[in-house]
């Protein structure tokens, strides 16, 4: 029925926008510095997205010990 696929269709448009309008305030509250709070949550999602959702993992490059210090 294109009557209520078309009703269901809005109801999730304004749904979305619900939820994005929190999280602007969201972003409002929580951060001093909404360009280096978005950066972080970005980098933490891509981490997350790279690494599979796994939390225990190796560091990319091997870390070498300063033989100077």
């Amino acid at each position: 029925d294109v009557a209520l696929r078309n009703s269901i269709t809005g109801l999730r448009v304004v749904n979305a926008r619900n939820t994005y309008y929190e999280a602007g305030d969201l972003l409002d509250g929580a951060a001093i510095d909404k360009y280096s709070f978005m950066r972080d949550a970005y980098i933490q999602r891509r981490e997350y997205q790279i690494n599979e959702g796994r939390e225990d993992r190796e560091p990319l490059m091997p870390v070498y010990e300063n033989p100077y210090e």
